[in-house]
């Protein structure tokens, strides 16, 4: 009687705690609490779990001092880390990666939280799968892991720009951008996230926009997405002055510059935004 309530117990612990959600379902992932330092860590059901995940899939083929080795690190990752690390796994290998190249992104959030798991989970899926943006599964890992595990500042944000970026490029047809390359705008754009803290995918539209208009500076698509981007790598509120500060240098009742001119005053304004990223531009541009 013993042996069976065990094994129901340790089953339970393999299945029963993972939060993975079926592929429809994360599409519409959305954050729970951030995970809090937990001390009372259960290490030994967190290496109990690790290995039965191990041992029951032999077509992964782990031998079996690195299934030992996995499972000993993912011990160290306190109540959860285990079903974190097992979640990512079996994303990542059913989506043609090695077990070893699984397993090496999947350790990386033993220590993490669900933001971050929830945030690395969805990227990864809208990146790779091909009914969304159909990259390679190289690209879709980088962009998942630099929206995460390795973003300095909240996943959830940078999951919420990208998700909105995405959209954007994808259904403007006015970009004629293909999926794969709105995947590399998208990422840039919620990255650029990580100096103000904020979330920028509306700043980046709104300056994009601005910049394409006959009331604004009309420039080709390229410079305008370019030019957003440096506006949102300042702050969300530079936008605001950019737009401003262009309206006013080209009115009669303000500076009366040519297009041309304006744009340079509407860019220097937008700079002194947060006087912190010209100081820090300025010391790492080498002088002439």
């Amino acid at each position: 009687m013993k042996k069976i309530v065990l094994l129901v117990c340790f089953f339970a612990l393999v299945s029963g705690c993972s939060t993975y959600r079926k592929k429809k379902d994360l599409m519409t992932w959305e954050p729970g609490v951030p995970a809090e330092i937990n001390k009372d860590c259960e290490s030994v059901k967190e290496y109990m779990t690790a290995i039965g995940f191990f041992h029951s899939h032999s077509d992964l083929i782990v031998p079996e001092s690195e299934a030992r080795r996995l499972s000993y690190e993912i011990s160290k990752g306190c109540t959860g880390a285990a079903d974190r690390f097992i979640r990512v796994a079996k994303l990542l290998t059913r989506s043609r990666l090695t077990g070893k190249d699984a397993f090496n992104s999947a350790v990386k959030f033993i220590g993490k939280g669900e933001r971050e798991v929830g945030a690395f989970i969805e990227v990864f899926q809208k990146t790779f799968l091909a009914e969304y943006l159909d990259m390679d599964v190289r690209n879709a890992l980088t962009i998942a892991h630099s929206l995460s595990d390795q973003f300095n500042g909240d996943a959830v944000t940078a999951l919420r720009d990208f998700r909105k970026t995405s959209d954007f490029c994808t259904k403007n047809e006015a970009l004629n951008l293909n999926k794969s390359a709105c995947g590399e705008l998208a990422a840039s754009v919620a990255k650029l996230g990580e100096h103000s803290g904020q979330s920028v995918a509306g700043a980046f539209q709104d300056a994009f926009e601005f910049s394409r208009s006959t009331e604004g500076p009309g420039l080709a698509i390229p410079d305008a997405i370019k030019q957003a981007e440096e506006l949102i790598a300042i702050s969300p509120k530079a936008v605001d002055n950019f737009i401003q500060g262009y309206r006013f240098a080209v009115s009669t009742g303000g500076l009366r510059y040519t297009s041309r001119d304006a744009l340079v005053f509407a860019r220097d304004m937008a700079k002194y935004t947060d006087p912190s990223f010209v100081s820090s531009v300025q010391k790492i541009t080498p002088k002439k």
